[in-house]
C-alpha cells in the first residue's frame, strides 16, 4: 500500500511538473505573438470597399494566424459617422492600427489621429490629398489608373470618338482629382472634354442628359456616389444610345457601361495588408513603406453594349480586353 501511495505521489508530481512545462510553453508561443487589433473604417457600404475589406482582412488573418482582432465600422456615407468613428478609434487604447477605406474615411481619421498607423485602400491619389508627408503615420495602396491608357484603349474602341464627357462628385475630392487628370489628358490626345461636376441629387438626371446629348461617350471616374447611381446612369444612356466609360470594374456588367480599365478592389485590400503586416510586425514606419498602386487590370468589356452599338475589338486591343 505504501509503495502504491508512492508510486502515485511520483505520478502525480510528474504529471504537474509537465503541465507547468506545457503550460509555460504555451505562455511563451503566446507572448510572442503579438495581439493586435485592428479597426477598420468604411466610408460607405460599395461591392469595391467590400472587396477591398475582405482582401485585407483574410490576408491580415492568414498572415498573423488569427491573432489580429477587427473592429469594423461602417458610415453609410455620413460624414457626421466618419467623423464619430476617427474619434473612437483615436480615443481607444486597444486599437494598434486603423484600416481607412475610400478617400472620406481616410481623411476622417487622418484629421484626428497622428501617431498610429493608419493603412489605406481605395483612395486615388493621397499624395495630392496631403495624406503622404515627411514622418507621416499613412501608408497602403492607391487605385488610381492611368488616365492615358484610359484615352489610348478609348480611341481604339470608338475611333471616331471626339467629345468625352467626364461627370464626376464635385464633393469627392478623389473623383475630382481624376477627372482634372483626365481632362488634361484628352486635351493632350486632341479631344474635346466636357467636364461636368454634380453637386447634388436633384441635378442628377439634368447632369446626365446634358452628358449624353453633348458628348460621344460618358465617363466616369472612381466615384462612390455616382456609382450607387449607376442603375440610373445606364438606363439614361441606354436610352440615348450612348455608352459610358467607368473605372470599377463591379460596373462593368450594367447595361450601356461599354468598358472598364479599374483596378482589383481585392488585390488592393491585400496590398494594404501587407503594409499593415510590416508596420505591426516588423517595426517598420507608415513613411517608410511606399503607397502601393494595384497592378493594372486587363480591359473588361460589356459584350452586349458592344453588339448594341456595333462596334468591335480591334486585333491590336484583343491581348488586353475581357468581354463579360
Amino acid at each position: 500500500m505504501k509503495n502504491q501511495s508512492t508510486l502515485f505521489l511520483i505520478a502525480f508530481v510528474a504529471c504537474a511538473i509537465v503541465g507547468i512545462i506545457i503550460l509555460q510553453t504555451n505562455m511563451e508561443k503566446r507572448d510572442s505573438k503579438a495581439q493586435f487589433t485592428i479597426g477598420i473604417l468604411q466610408t460607405t457600404s460599395h461591392p469595391a470597399l467590400d472587396m477591398a475589406k475582405e482582401g485585407f482582412m483574410k490576408t491580415i488573418s492568414a498572415e498573423l494566424s488569427g491573432t489580429a482582432d477587427f473592429v469594423c465600422r461602417n458610415a453609410l456615407g455620413s460624414i457626421d459617422k466618419l467623423e464619430h468613428y476617427a474619434r473612437e478609434y483615436h480615443e481607444n487604447k486597444t486599437v494598434n492600427a486603423i484600416f481607412a477605406l475610400g478617400t472620406p474615411a481616410a481623411q476622417a481619421i487622418a484629421n484626428i489621429e497622428k501617431d498610429k498607423p493608419i493603412i489605406i485602400a481605395a483612395v486615388t491619389d493621397p499624395h495630392e490629398l496631403g495624406l503622404i508627408y515627411k514622418h507621416t503615420n499613412v501608408t497602403g495602396s492607391s487605385d488610381m489608373t492611368d488616365p492615358k491608357y484610359q484615352i489610348n484603349y478609348l480611341k481604339q474602341l470608338m475611333p471616331q470618338v471626339k467629345t468625352v464627357a467626364i461627370m464626376y462628385t464635385a464633393t469627392e475630392l478623389n473623383s475630382s482629382i481624376v477627372a482634372k487628370k483626365m481632362i488634361e489628358a484628352l486635351l493632350h490626345a486632341g479631344l474635346n472634354p466636357l467636364e461636368i461636376a454634380f453637386d447634388a441629387e436633384s441635378t442628377l438626371l439634368a447632369s446626365i442628359d446634358n452628358a449624353l446629348t453633348n458628348a460621344d461617350v460618358l465617363f466616369i471616374p472612381t466615384d462612390n456616389t455616382l456609382s450607387s447611381m449607376i442603375q440610373t446612369i445606364a438606363q439614361r444612356a441606354h436610352k440615348s444610345k450612348k455608352p459610358v466609360w467607368v473605372c470599377d470594374n463591379t460596373l462593368v456588367a450594367h447595361q450601356s457601361i461599354l468598358a472598364s480599365y479599374g483596378i482589383d478592389y481585392e488585390t488592393n485590400g491585400i496590398q494594404a495588408a501587407r503594409a499593415a503586416i510590416a508596420v505591426l510586425t516588423e517595426n517598420k514606419k507608415p513613411y517608410e513603406i511606399a503607397v502601393t498602386h494595384a497592378p493594372k487590370d486587363i480591359l473588361l468589356i460589356n459584350k452586349k453594349t458592344l453588339r448594341e452599338l456595333q462596334l468591335k475589338v480591334p486585333v491590336e486591343l484583343e491581348p488586353w480586353a475581357k468581354l463579360v
